[in-house]
């Protein structure tokens, strides 16, 4: 059998939720942020669970079954990661993420580099969306090396972010990966929980605080 070749695909429609977010977030970052008002950062180790809602297409490349095989689901399971976020305002932030889960039949590895928009007002507790570029990895024993790579795409999510001391807060989000693979289009959940560490460091001397 001739093994495919994975060519990684970049296409719009994959970016518009994401873009969009951009966009908005971007007009009221200008709008709400200024030289003498950025906050602080935070580092946040997460744990979760990763999900696939789509079949992965030649995931059976390997195993010795009759033609045509039915192309397995990418197993529910444990992931970890963090991420690194630098607040621009009280409801603005943007920030890199990146997590790996010993999925099966292939590992995945996913990163992304978003922006945070909080959808409440300055509180305890705040309800966010994010949105921005991402990247996907698949590459594990069952897996072609013509198969595996580096697959681009986009990530939305819906978060909440609880204060529970001045440099620390609990943060629990949904994030949605959507990518090709192998000219099929995926969706891959993460559900997360994280504390998020914020040292005291600051963008700018005249910063105003935590969010």
């Amino acid at each position: 059998m001739k093994r495919p070749t994975l060519v990684p695909l970049v296409r719009l429609k994959e970016y518009q939720p994401a873009m969009v977010l951009w966009v908005a977030a971007t007009v009221l970052a200008g709008a709400r942020c200024s030289a003498q008002a950025w906050g602080t950062v935070e580092f946040s180790p997460v744990a979760g669970a990763y999900l696939s809602t789509a079949e992965l297409p030649y995931g059976c490349f390997h195993v010795a079954l009759p033609n045509p095989c039915t192309p397995p689901k990418q197993s529910t399971t444990v992931a970890v990661g963090g991420r690194l976020t630098a607040w621009l305002s009280r409801g603005i932030a943007v920030e890199g993420s990146l997590w790996d889960s010993p999925s099966s039949p292939a590992n995945v590895v996913a990163g992304s580099a978003r922006l945070l928009l909080g959808l409440t007002p300055r509180s305890g507790t705040r309800v966010y969306i994010v949105g921005g570029p991402a990247f996907v990895r698949l590459f594990g024993y069952d897996y072609a090396s013509s198969i595996a790579g580096i697959d681009l795409g986009s990530v939305v999510a819906v978060g909440a972010h609880v204060r529970v001391a001045p440099s620390l807060a609990l943060r629990t989000e949904l994030e949605q990966y959507v990518y090709s693979y192998a000219e099929h289009r995926q969706r891959d959940l993460f559900l997360s929980l994280g504390l998020s560490l914020a040292p005291r460091i600051r963008l700018n001397s005249a910063a105003v605080g935590s969010p």
